[in-house]
């Protein structure tokens, strides 16, 4: 049976309730210390854009991350999943990279499709777990035309969810529930159920604030709603609704998003997940937009006035590579 208890409130947190809802990522303190990950999606772009074959560029991907000043990644399936797994094991080696989080994707609202999904996550990520990997964040696949999902495929949904991050959990890896623009929509109605339904102890979440606001989510809001399950953002930045090149400023606050997180005590993922879309005005190389975003960040997240030092790896370059 799913658990009954609701989401955390920020209130709760800040009254110090904060540890007894969740057993954390790392041991709680009471203090602000979240980690920064760099998502690969954009590589995947990248390669497109420039007509590569995703393994002749492979070795790219880690060196320019790495010289980007990035120690962590989150990886897609794509590099994890193929052939590609032993290059990109031996390339995150040979780079010094932590592939903390695996991202994985596929149906889970129907039955059968649910159990060949569960079983795929399930054997990549036994097999990245020795090259360091603890954590896996997955994305429910949405319909076909992303029409709605009934209550009962959301039902099989949460059913399958809890056995995925039951049976993660048993091998060691923990499961954060990422989400797309579907889940956002009927005022967040898939999102909810998921909250609602599946164990605090097996699912965490990752909020994809651009997309949250994309639907007209406030991410505010459906962070203090997620409470102590919070455990990864994804970030990037609009301006006037496009993708910007470099995670800055725009039409989402990231101040505010920080201000929150501080409050909060909050010690999970940031990721840098930047999307360069067909109208992104692009003037720098892809290790260069990945540096400068790495700077923002540790601007606006790290060096408020009263926040504390966070674990954003070596020194922020401050220069174009």
């Amino acid at each position: 049976m799913p658990s009954e208890l609701g989401p955390r409130t920020r209130r709760e947190i800040l009254a110090g309730l904060a540890c007894a809802a969740l057993a954390p990522i790392e041991a709680r303190t009471n203090a602000y210390n979240p980690k920064l990950v760099a998502q690969t999606y954009v590589w995947l772009l990248e390669m497109q854009f420039r007509n590569r074959a995703l393994e002749e560029g492979l070795e790219d991907i880690f060196t320019g991350t790495r010289r980007a000043g990035y120690r962590r990644l989150e990886l897609m399936p794509a590099l994890v999943e193929s052939k590609l797994r032993e290059k990109t094991i031996a390339l995150l080696a040979a780079n010094r990279l932590e592939p903390t989080i695996v991202y994985a994707s596929g149906p889970v609202h129907e039955r059968d499709a649910g159990e060949k999904t569960r079983a795929q996550v399930l054997e990549t990520a036994a097999a990245m777990k020795a090259a360091g990997t603890g954590f896996v964040n997955f994305s429910p696949a949405a319909k076909p035309g992303e029409q709605r999902k009934a209550d009962e495929e959301l039902e099989t949904q949460a059913y399958q969810l809890n056995r995925m991050g039951d049976e993660l959990q048993k091998g060691g890896i923990q499961l954060l529930l990422h989400h797309h623009l579907p889940e956002m929509r009927d005022n967040a109605r898939e999102w909810r159920y998921c909250l609602r339904r599946t164990e605090t102890g097996l699912v965490r979440f990752c909020l994809d604030v651009d997309w949250a606001s994309r639907a007209g989510m406030d991410p505010l809001a459906l962070m203090d709603e997620a409470g102590g399950r919070l455990a990864s953002l994804h970030l990037r930045n609009t301006r006037n609704g496009v993708s910007q090149e470099v995670l800055g400023d725009g039409d989402i606050n990231m101040a505010k998003i920080a201000t929150f997180l501080q409050q909060t005590f909050y010690g999970g993922f940031l990721v840098v997940e930047l999307i360069h879309e067909k109208d992104t005005r692009r003037a720098h190389s892809l290790p260069t937009d990945l540096s400068l975003s790495r700077l923002y960040m540790q601007k606006v997240f790290s060096e408020q006035p009263g926040s504390t030092p966070v674990d954003f790896g070596p020194h922020v370059r401050t220069k174009e590579l």
